[in-house]
């Protein structure tokens, strides 16, 4: 698929680039380690995904807004359809998935850190682990039955294993 497209900038030397928005000043998100993760899990340069950092305040605005949980979270993912995109698809784990549904990751930064501290780990393995998680969603998976969360749980720990990462749920 050859389609260019100009990002915010207004460069059109990639069709989709990957879109970074902090708003978490005192974060810097490690974009090449982000990239490498979510490689890792499937992502194609040509999948539209943006990248969203926000504080607790925000994710709990966010989580009370789109899952009526009024609480932060670390996590948080949504499809995003373009009906420009959506003849272009990708294959990920046998399942056909319209490009134009890939969407954004919105990810609390300072959440993050708490619970790599509660469970012992490095902010780096824990920020890996739910960002990885998230793009799993995006391409289909979910943890609704218990059947589902095993198929997921074994995706992330294999993605994180090729990472050099250990499985998260062992801290747990």
């Amino acid at each position: 698929m050859k389609v260019k497209k100009k990002n915010k900038q207004g460069n059109a030397s990639s069709p989709f680039p990957l879109t970074i928005q902090n708003y978490c000043y005192e974060f810097k998100p490690p974009i090449h380690l982000m990239k490498t993760w979510l490689q890792a899990a499937g992502w194609k340069k040509h999948q539209p995904l943006s990248l969203l950092f926000f504080g607790l305040s925000r994710m709990k605005t966010i989580n009370g807004n789109t899952r009526g949980r009024n609480v932060p979270t670390d996590v948080l993912s949504f499809q995003v359809h373009n009906p420009t995109l959506s003849k272009y698809t990708c294959v990920q784990n046998n399942i056909s998935v319209p490009i134009a549904y890939f969407g954004e990751i919105v990810l609390c930064p300072s959440y993050i850190a708490s619970d790599a501290k509660r469970y012992g780990l490095p902010f780096t393995q824990r920020l890996a682990h739910v960002t990885i998680h998230a793009f799993l969603h995006l391409i289909g998976y979910d943890h609704v039955t218990s059947r589902d969360q095993l198929v997921m749980e074994t995706k992330e720990i294999k993605v994180l294993r090729s990472l050099d990462i250990p499985n998260p749920y062992l801290w747990q």
